[in-house]
């Protein structure tokens, strides 16, 4: 591969570039990579740096004013894929669809593993609820930022979607998700290992093991300025 240019190299007119290196001489001024950040540190980004993150993977997105969505830091609207995976509220609601720059770098993160594994498109319940709160308490919600995304179903290149509710089968309540022995088919079993596979992104993942009301969901979340993670 072609290094970044010297100075007198960058003086040079491109014109005189030689025609089959010339691919190789723009991916090197301009590169188009997924971020390898962990997920301590994209939780962490600031402004600057989430968008540049964006900018260079050539997500299609739009800022949104501050206004248009109460609570959340970085807001953005998807106007489309994340390094090929669509995310997209299966409800269609444009409200539920906002998200967070973070939140949105952090899927980034995650589209590589899910495109080796055939998937198309993650749809949710909902990324932004404004003021949410944690059920049955006032903690606030990731949702309440726009910095956690409710998984409802997960859809393959060949049309297979597989639906939280119905697609994960072994869900005791308290048992370990990601570790042990899981009695569930091949298809149950791909779901989960694809949520497992997001425990070194978000800090808090919750699955259907953890309680009734992540029967029919899991819950990705990132949280800002903390050492721990938890996953059930």
């Amino acid at each position: 591969m072609v290094g970044l240019p010297s100075p007198a190299f960058a003086q040079t007119p491109l014109a005189v570039v030689e025609p089959d290196c010339a691919s190789e001489v723009e991916a090197a001024l301009h590169p188009r990579t997924s971020p390898t950040l962990d997920g301590s540190a994209i939780a962490n980004l600031q402004e600057n740096a989430c968008f540049a993150l964006l900018e260079a993977s050539g997500v299609a997105y739009s800022r949104l004013a501050s206004a248009d969505a109460g609570g959340v830091e970085m807001p953005i609207r998807l106007d489309g894929r994340l390094d090929g995976v669509r995310v997209a509220s299966r409800g269609h609601s444009e409200l539920h669809e906002i998200m967070d720059c973070r939140l949105a770098v952090a899927l980034l993160h995650w589209a590589p593993i899910l495109r080796d594994a055939g998937v198309a498109s993650l749809l949710h319940y909902s990324t932004y609820r404004p003021g949410a709160r944690v059920g049955g308490t006032e903690q606030v919600s990731g949702h309440a930022g726009a910095l956690a995304i409710d998984l409802a179903v997960v859809v393959f290149e060949d049309g297979t979607e597989i639906e939280v509710l119905t697609g994960w089968e072994s869900r005791d309540r308290g048992t370990p998700p990601c570790s042990g022995i899981h009695e569930e088919s091949e298809r149950s079993a791909a779901l989960r290992r694809l949520v497992c596979s997001t425990a070194e992104v978000f800090q808090i993942v919750l699955t259907p093991h953890y309680d009734a009301a992540h029967a029919n969901h899991v819950h990705l979340e990132l949280r800002p300025s903390v050492t721990w993670s938890y996953l059930r």
